[in-house]
């Protein structure tokens, strides 16, 4: 596992704080089956959070997430485990630091509570050795279609991201987390997503906007295949060249913009999706009929479900040339980001994924956003890409 870099701002310019991440090497073929059910499940649970928010049924919700459930400027440094890209945070007078998940497909930070019997090896939260800890006196319970869960308590206590402190910040300290959620290089989870989706209120990110802390609403994601960065307060623009191209944000729950085409070859094959761009999942999913639509545009592509639900395998050797356009730009996604896994000398598994009916838009993840530097901007309601 590739070593944490220090949570403490690494790279400044005058907009924001820049932390670079790493990648956490894993089994993929093992991982496979896991992701796909989690990140399903996410966006059942935002689903059934944003209901209870608002009132309201989200557009995007399919037909199980209908069911009610239990449910200045600075950069990070992040690392990637299993799943999602992770870096350091410290909670608490004085501070205990954790490692998290930064995850644009939620909105809740929540870390081990030092009375969870599971989470040996992980760092807890003890409220009783914070002075500046308040026990809100509320629940915190999160529960996954795919068994995991995580619940307990909600507190106030300081939160520091790349030496950006959010004062009386809202999380949750979680005495009882699955096995499920606690194999991971990670502690916890500090979500990136829009308040209509957070059960513990303001999200961390969005504290730190209100309390003039940083100096606008947008932060900004660089991600390799071994490395990247998290940009808080702006974006860094040393990573990228010609300008940002701007997307309107369709819901304020996750970071949902419209994909006008799915090409390969340079011919259309997939027109005017709904997607979200999630930094909490590796792969890029999308309903069964238009996945299943791309890849019969692809010769020699054909179902796979024995790597994992959803999957399809094509000739490793074709190299078709995949992009996807938003708004006037189009992007590509280079052969070895298509490529999953390669699983005998001429099939690969392709990292463009189908879901179930339980959620209907495509998840662009970092298959996609590894092409592209990423910008989101709470302050215009908008994600925007540029070229690296």
């Amino acid at each position: 596992m590739s070593p944490l870099v220090s949570a403490v701002p690494l790279h400044v310019n005058g907009t924001g704080v820049s932390i670079p991440l790493k990648k956490r090497s894993s089994n993929r073929l093992d991982n496979t089956m896991a992701q796909h059910a989690h990140l399903v499940s996410k966006y059942e649970n935002s689903f059934n959070i944003y209901r209870i928010n608002t009132g309201k049924i989200h557009p995007l919700a399919g037909r199980r997430s209908m069911i009610s459930s239990r449910a200045n400027t600075s950069t990070e440094a992040l690392t990637a485990s299993k799943i999602l890209w992770y870096g350091e945070i410290t909670i608490g007078t004085p501070p205990v630091t954790f490692k998290v998940e930064f995850d644009t497909g939620s909105s809740d930070t929540w870390v081990p509570d030092s009375s969870c019997a599971a989470c040996s090896g992980h760092s807890t939260y003890d409220p009783s050795s914070s002075s500046t800890s308040r026990d809100l006196g509320q629940d915190f319970d999160i529960n996954y279609q795919d068994d995991t869960y995580a619940t307990g308590q909600q507190y106030t206590d300081d939160i520091t991201v790349a030496g950006l402190t959010a004062t009386n910040q809202a999380f949750a300290s979680a005495s009882d987390v699955d096995s499920g959620l606690l194999d991971r290089a990670s502690d916890g989870m500090m979500g990136m997503g829009w308040p209509s989706i957070s059960q513990t209120g303001t999200p961390v990110f969005n504290t730190l906007v209100e309390q003039g802390v940083v100096s606008s609403g947008v932060f900004g994601f660089y991600l390799t295949d071994t490395d990247g960065s998290l940009f808080l307060g702006g974006t860094d623009a040393s990573l990228y060249k010609g300008p940002l191209n701007w997307n309107p944000v369709l819901y304020q729950s996750s970071w949902y913009i419209t994909v006008d085409d799915v090409n390969v070859g340079g011919q259309t094959v997939i027109s005017s999706v709904d997607a979200s761009v999630d930094s909490g999942t590796t792969l890029i999913l999308g309903d069964a009929q238009s996945v299943a639509q791309f890849w019969s545009s692809i010769p020699g592509s054909q179902a796979a479900i024995q790597y994992g639900p959803g999957m399809y395998t094509y000739p490793c050797d074709s190299n078709p040339i995949v992009s996807v356009s938003i708004g006037s730009q189009t992007y590509t996604i280079s052969s070895q980001h298509l490529k999953w896994l390669q699983v005998s000398d001429a099939d690969c598994v392709g990292s463009v994924v189908a879901t179930d009916d339980s959620i209907r838009h495509w998840v662009l993840g970092d298959a996609f956003m590894k092409n592209v530097y990423t910008a989101f901007d709470f302050d215009h309601s908008r994600v925007g890409f540029a070229q690296l």
